[in-house]
């Protein structure tokens, strides 16, 4: 309660559509705590269950609490433009959401080490076509504060490309986007209920993996083993949208 953070665990199959028809039963939960100033961090057993996300998710709560066992400053770094074979192992083990592919990649080194990473690339998907960039990535290495070293980063990227308007997106299942001011972005709004999808059966994960996002192509067959039982589907709390804007 003195670091004003909640934590709550989420089974697969009690917080699914199975028993839960209110898809935004995640978000609601994590919008009223925000309006009390609580953080809340939501971990899924899906989750949980995978032993690398398990300890990226350990490091998100000591973070929360301070107490993380690394602490870096960013004006002892320096800066890399890196490529994609250099951070897709180093954003499968320190980012929950693993690696996608952008256009820029930039890397924080202490000690040739990487400690932080800022990815960029087109907002192609964006209904505004006056925002040109989207910050796909931005991960800090598990159990490591690098203090300043987000605005470090994000200040390069600034400089040397001249965006204009960049969105970036803040998982709101364990974070509450409280320092996206300092970099001077604005919140736009929320986007609740994310939704992923939990083969239980053989023959599912068969077809479709254990975990896996909308496959439209497939939304009847999907459908169809949902109403069996073999699929479950959790809707999260979704994401906050936020944009800078140089003007």
């Amino acid at each position: 309660p003195d670091k004003n953070v909640a934590i709550e665990f989420n089974g697969n199959y009690w917080h699914s559509s199975e028993v839960i028809n209110d898809k935004f039963y995640h978000f609601n939960k994590s919008y009223l705590c925000e309006q009390k100033g609580i953080r809340l961090i939501h971990i899924y057993e899906y989750q949980w269950e995978d032993s690398v996300k398990r300890e990226i998710l350990k490091s998100i709560i000591k973070n929360a609490l301070g107490k993380n066992e690394n602490i870096l400053y960013a004006r002892k770094c320096q800066i890399k433009e890196l490529n994609k074979k250099d951070v897709e192992e180093f954003s499968k083990l320190n980012s929950l959401h693993a690696h996608r592919n952008a256009s820029i990649y930039l890397g924080l080194f202490y000690n040739d080490e990487l400690v932080e990473l800022m990815s960029f690339g087109k907002a192609f998907f964006s209904r505004d076509n006056s925002i040109d960039y989207e910050c796909i990535r931005s991960i800090t290495k598990i159990n490591t504060t690098v203090i300043g070293g987000m605005n470090k980063l994000f200040k390069y990227f600034i400089n040397k490309y001249n965006p204009n308007k960049i969105l970036y997106y803040v998982d709101y299942n364990t974070h509450n986007g409280n320092s996206m001011s300092k970099l001077g972005f604005k919140f736009i709004n929320y986007s609740k209920g994310g939704m992923i999808n939990i083969s239980n059966s053989k023959e599912t994960i068969e077809k479709f993996g254990y975990i896996f996002n909308r496959k439209p192509e497939k939304h009847k067959e999907i459908q169809e083993y949902v109403k069996q039982g073999k699929i479950f589907t959790i809707y999260d709390a979704g994401v906050k949208k936020y944009i800078w804007d140089k003007n």
